[in-house]
């Protein structure tokens, strides 16, 4: 799937994000459900107030 990083999953493109979560297998969907985009640009960014602020403390 070749994401090794927050930094690699807060880069996808909304088609990427799609076609890596179709391979999840049991969990497709959970990226969307558990919002991992949105954490991944948060914490990429080092905003981790921003991140504890929307997904509770880390």
């Amino acid at each position: 799937m070749g994401v090794t990083t927050v930094g690699d999953m807060a880069a996808l493109s909304e088609t990427e994000a799609q076609n890596i979560d179709a391979q999840l297998g049991a969990f497709t969907g959970r990226m969307g459900r558990d919002r991992w985009i949105e954490q991944s640009r948060l914490l990429a960014a080092g905003d981790k107030p921003g991140f504890e602020a929307v997904f509770g403390k880390l």
